[in-house]
């Protein structure tokens, strides 16, 4: 609703289309650990990769430390069969220990 109230605000409606993604996110999020905690098996399906990691990286800035500089070099992958929770949770797994590492080079 609040995005159709604010669709004549460019600004505003940027911030609901984030709070619509962090909501879905987060329903994801749910979602694997209920089958983690659960042993259920993931339900891949067809996704293009580098949609994801463009998408991600979003989140990403916001866990990274400013003072780290986030690179992607994404080629066209095509489509590709898995489950977009676990190549998420390997992005920021990734992200996070990069970070540790600079952290520990310091």
């Amino acid at each position: 609703m609040l995005k159709s109230e604010l669709q004549t605000d460019a600004s505003l409606s940027e911030y609901t289309s984030d709070i619509l993604d962090a909501a879905q996110r987060g329903t994801e999020l749910t979602r694997q650990l209920l089958a983690f905690g659960r042993q259920q098996v993931f339900q891949p399906s067809v996704l293009n990769l580098s949609a994801l990691v463009k998408d991600f990286r979003k989140i990403l800035r916001r866990v990274v430390p400013e003072n780290i500089e986030i690179r992607t070099a994404l080629k066209s992958t095509g489509q590709i069969r898995a489950d977009a929770c676990q190549i998420e949770q390997i992005i920021m797994n990734l992200a996070v220990n990069v970070t540790r590492c600079r952290r520990a080079a310091v």
